[in-house]
């Protein structure tokens, strides 16, 4: 697999997880719109999470990236 195919993989990996958080957050806006409190909060419990897989994928995205100038820069394929 190629390092372009990797990064793309990872960055969409990287939009389906932040849609999972937009989706959650929009749930938890509807819910504080209907005066559920509690159901709003639960609601974005699990984004912490999803958070940091999608900044840990974007390290893992900008760390392929910079390899791959760097080998580049090396002679290496």
């Amino acid at each position: 697999m190629t390092r372009n195919l990797q990064i793309e993989q990872l960055i969409g990996i990287i939009s389906d997880t932040l849609a999972g958080a937009y989706n959650l957050a929009a749930v938890a806006r509807d819910a504080m719109r209907e005066g559920n409190q509690n159901l709003a909060i639960g609601t974005l419990l699990p984004l912490d999470a999803q958070l940091e897989t999608a900044m840990a994928l974007h390290r893992s995205v900008l760390a392929l990236h910079k390899h791959s100038r760097v080998a580049t820069r090396a002679g290496e394929p």
